[in-house]
């Protein structure tokens, strides 16, 4: 009796791993055949940028300016030449009269004094009006007239009656030009009175000065000026106050 041989589990699937097997290889001629044929589309290739390369201020020159062609002058037609015309006449110069250019306003003063009784003993003294200097002589004369003033006046403050007729008249008194009175005719005297209530009275020409326009304003000064702001003192023993007016230029 012969002895049963028995069969491997995988002698069943002998026939179909043959048949991978030789599938695979199959498969692997053909892959093999195949592959010369095909071209793989590669990525385009990128174009190197120029090189670049640095230049000089120098290195950057520009081409000269086309120079245009000069125009030629188109000659002007020849004409006659102008007649002459005649020379205007100059205007004719009208004389200036003398001085008029060189006029100029006078620099006014006045001055004010009381008038006082007269002193036998007294000296006469000469006008001054602006006394440079002074001496004892005039101190001692200055208070010989304080004394007399206040005999007459009878102690009354008379300051502010001078102020206002001084103010009243330097408002009032109109100066010549300086040139048209002479240097040794530029001052004249005049006295006035001096009512209770500040009315000017008895106004009068003691010592004219010689020149007509500088005694003439003086005269239009008093006139003009009838009554001061400042009536006389209660105190003033007297009806009337007479001051002395020295009207100067300069």
């Amino acid at each position: 009796m012969q002895p049963v041989q028995s069969r491997s589990p995988l002698e069943p699937l002998a026939p179909a791993l043959l048949g991978m097997i030789l599938a695979h290889v199959l498969g692997g001629m053909v892959l093999w055949t195949l592959l010369p044929l095909w071209k793989p589309k590669l990525p385009p290739e990128v174009t190197p940028a120029p090189p670049q390369h640095w230049f000089s201020p120098g290195d950057f020159k520009l081409p000269p300016l086309p120079v245009a062609p000069p125009i030629a002058k188109a000659s002007a037609p020849k004409t006659a030449p102008p007649a002459p015309s005649a020379a205007p006449s100059p205007a004719p110069i009208l004389p200036q009269p003398s001085g008029v250019m060189e006029q100029r306003q006078a620099n006014k003063s006045i001055t004010l004094s009381p008038v006082l009784p007269p002193d036998p003993s007294a000296k006469p003294e000469p006008v001054r009006v602006r006394p440079p200097t002074v001496t004892l002589l005039d101190v001692a004369r200055l208070s010989a007239r304080e004394k007399a003033h206040k005999e007459v006046t009878g102690g009354a403050d008379m300051d502010p009656v001078l102020q206002a007729l001084d103010s009243s008249l330097k408002d009032a008194w109109v100066a010549p030009p300086i040139q048209a009175v002479p240097a040794s005719q530029r001052h004249v005297r005049m006295t006035v009175s001096i009512a209770k209530d500040g009315t000017l009275v008895d106004a009068t020409l003691t010592k004219p000065s010689g020149a007509a326009a500088l005694d003439e304003s003086a005269r239009l000064a008093l006139k003009n000026v009838k009554k001061i702001s400042t009536p006389l003192p209660s105190s003033f023993p007297k009806d009337r106050y007479t001051v002395e007016i020295n009207f100067h230029i300069e």
